[in-house]
């Protein structure tokens, strides 16, 4: 391994731990944190191994309440007297810290404990084909992507997506083809050894734990030489060349040069159509039904992948054209007036630039949630000009793991914005006035963040609230 180690546990518990058997033979396998994307996703493989599975969290959500229809014990608290005499396995999720009272009763009690993405990087090696798919941005959708054309192309592939598509956030299928999303926070991916690596982007992001975008890079190229066989890469990411050493490296793009590129790109009444070639042969017209100018980057990605593991240009199609997008990525979640509300869980300058990038010809009204003071305060530059719309409000920071820091959170970043016509929204009824009173003025209502303000603004909606 090259350069800087980051542990995926800094900051967290560091057990190091080896399964010793295969997991469908440990008894009972808790999870604490099992409401979260992938630990819920995690849990419900381990359902299908046969294991006995229970867990713990601190809210019911969509996830734990599906976990229960399957015969889930979820405890709504952390409590050392959930970790039963029967556990022998545990895992946890990066969010939880080393004083949790359950992680010191297993610890007492010497059972197996994974950090998730450790025990993620487990069960790829019950999967004859691993495709990771990881980037700074794109890495779900373009998963979801794939997942869709692989199930159109017959492959029955497994897939674990760090959001919810119309399969879910997970499908299990058949142990040929496992299709994953690889997260870079905390290093989790370096846990993955895939048979196919697929970086769609490297942006500086995270930086409150890589400190440098060079050693954010330098974790991206470790997750590339994880790769065995095949690495496929959006454009020129930087890697380094020792990096790709010994693997087959392919490239995609948006112009001529790269080993798979789109061309005559055209937008659609819904989405967009385009031509791919791939090393000069001409693989025909495609379509993708979703807005969004970087979904066209996340198909192409999606294309190459399916390409070289040998799914017919026909299935590929078949299976583009059916995609209808995961939730909170352009979701049209509901209308104000004749103004549809739309949610995108854009989060960093780029994601959001490229989100508005949608609506260039439309009149947009952006309400944005920051997640995480340490992100707005690193990159307070960059979101300044990055709400290029008519009207940009912002609600009140989610803070997830961190603690106020006023140098970091709504107000300043309100207050950095220039030249916009905007507004800072300090609370849940702020919000829901200002968008009543507010929205059916625009095309559109944009709502951006990966916090809880798609809950809130959902809840609204359904609640007829803003009516």
């Amino acid at each position: 391994m090259k350069g800087p180690f980051f542990s995926a546990h800094d900051g967290y518990p560091n057990f190091s731990c080896e399964i010793s058997k295969p997991i469908w033979k440990y008894k009972h396998i808790f999870f604490i944190g099992i409401g979260g994307i992938s630990m819920s996703a995690l849990a419900e493989m381990c359902i299908g191994f046969g294991c006995l599975v229970s867990g713990s969290d601190l809210h019911e959500n969509q996830q734990t309440k599906k976990l229960k229809k399957i015969g889930v014990k979820i405890l709504l608290k952390h409590d050392s007297n959930n970790i039963s005499n029967d556990i022998d396995l545990v895992v946890y999720t990066g969010a939880v810290k080393s004083d949790n009272p359950e992680l010191i009763e297993a610890k007492k009690r010497n059972i197996i404990i994974f950090e998730r993405s450790q025990f993620l990087g487990e069960i790829c090696k019950y999967y004859k084909n691993v495709i990771a798919i990881s980037g700074t941005h794109g890495k779900t959708t373009t998963t979801a992507i794939l997942g869709e054309i692989f199930n159109v192309a017959g492959k029955k592939p497994t897939i674990h997506l760090g959001g919810v598509a119309e399969f879910g956030n997970l499908q299990i299928g058949e142990k040929e083809y496992f299709i994953t999303e690889a997260c870079e926070y905390l290093n989790s991916f370096s846990f993955i050894n895939s048979t196919t690596a697929l970086i769609t982007n490297i942006d500086a992001d995270h930086l409150d734990y890589y400190k440098t975008k060079e050693n954010l890079k330098i974790a991206f190229e470790n997750f590339a030489r994880n790769s065995i066989q095949n690495i496929v890469l959006f454009e020129d990411v930087g890697l380094s060349s020792d990096s790709l050493e010994g693997k087959t490296v392919y490239t995609c793009g948006l112009k001529e040069g790269y080993d798979c590129y789109a061309f005559n790109i055209k937008e659609l009444e819904q989405g967009y159509q385009f031509e791919v070639n791939y090393k000069k042969k001409y693989l025909g017209v495609f379509e993708i039904k979703i807005f969004g100018f970087h979904n066209i980057k996340n198909a192409l990605c999606a294309i190459t992948v399916a390409y070289i593991h040998g799914v017919e240009v026909d299935k590929i199609k078949e299976g583009l054209k059916k995609f209808n997008g995961v939730e909170r990525r352009y979701e049209k979640i509901g209308k104000i007036g004749k103004t549809y509300v739309v949610a995108d869980y854009a989060h960093h300058p780029t994601e959001i630039t490229a989100s508005l990038e949608g609506y260039k010809n439309k009149k947009v009204l952006t309400i944005f949630q920051p997640h995480t003071y340490s992100r707005t305060k690193i990159l307070l530059d960059h979101f300044i000009d990055c709400f290029v719309c008519d009207t940009v409000a912002i609600f009140k920071t989610y803070p997830a793991r961190e603690k106020h820091d006023h140098e970091g959170d709504e107000i300043a970043l309100y207050n950095a914005i220039k030249n916009r016509e905007k507004y800072c929204l300090n609370t849940e009824e702020q919000l829901r006035i200002f968008l009543k009173n507010n929205a059916k003025y625009y095309d559109i209502a944009l709502i951006l963040g990966a916090g809880d303000i798609y809950d809130i603004v959902k809840k609204m909606l359904v609640e007829k609230q803003l009516l």
